[in-house]
Parts: structure tokens; C-alpha cells; sequence
């Protein structure tokens, strides 16, 4: 949560605006092993992260994927906005614009097979609604 004061000196508590990109080329997923201190240390999940000041959401989508694979991508589609406070695991209520991105350059890692990743951080759903 982001604690803010107005103009009007009224105290408000505000929710994070992330982004996550999904990269599905044949059935594969691109993915990232999330740091120590991310909320959910070890677990693989899609590029993502906070947006920042003066960036749109299709920017920090892009930005992210850049930061966190060296890999330039091209949004195709708005895939989902999942807003929902009570979702397992999120303190931050954090509220997710999640992509679907087609490689610019040909991305070299993919990771195959989610099954062979239960310790997935991302939206399943969201992912399998990609692949065809």
C-alpha cells in the first residue's frame, strides 16, 4: 500500500499499478526466477514490475521485459487487469496490467513445460488464454 496525503490533508491509502509480459512461442513461456527480496523469493514468474512516474502501463511492460531478460518485445494485446484486493499472497493489493508480447529479436530462453514449475508466481489463467 502506498500511504498518500492529499492537497486537502485527507489521508488516503493507495494501491501499486504493476505490469507483467508473457512471451508463449510454441507452447513455451518465457519466464524469470524472482529474486530475494521480491515477495515471492524463488519462484519463476513472467517479466514485470512496478510502473513508474510518467510511463505507461505498454511502456513499463516493455521496460520490464528489457530490465529483466535483456529481450525487446512488441505488445500485442491487453490480456487481463486483475484488480481484485483479496488475492492470495498480495499485501500490496498490487493492481496487474498483464500483456502478451511478441519478440522483436528472437528470444533464445524459453522455459517448456509449466507443469514442471509449481512454484509458478504469475496468472495461469492468464497464460493458458495465450497459448494455442
Amino acid at each position: 500500500m502506498i500511504n498518500c496525503t492529499f492537497e486537502n490533508g485527507n489521508k488516503a491509502k493507495l494501491r501499486h499499478v504493476v505490469v507483467d509480459s508473457i512471451a508463449v512461442k510454441n507452447n513455451k513461456i518465457l519466464l524469470v526466477k524472482r529474486g530475494p527480496n521480491h515477495v515471492s523469493p524463488g519462484k519463476y514468474g513472467v517479466p514485470g514490475g512496478f510502473v513508474e512516474l510518467n510511463e505507461t502501463t505498454k511502456d513499463a511492460a516493455l521496460r520490464e521485459l528489457k530490465e529483466e531478460t535483456g529481450y525487446e518485445g512488441k505488445i500485442t494485446r491487453l490480456v487481463a487487469v486483475i484488480d481484485d484486493p483479496n488475492r492470495k499472497n498480495e499485501d500490496r493489493q498490487n493492481i496487474s496490467f498483464i500483456y502478451e508480447i511478441e519478440e522483436k529479436i528472437r528470444f533464445k530462453i524459453f522455459l517448456t513445460n509449466l507443469i514442471e514449475f509449481p512454484t509458478l508466481s504469475i496468472c495461469l489463467s492468464c497464460v493458458l488464454s495465450i497459448i494455442k
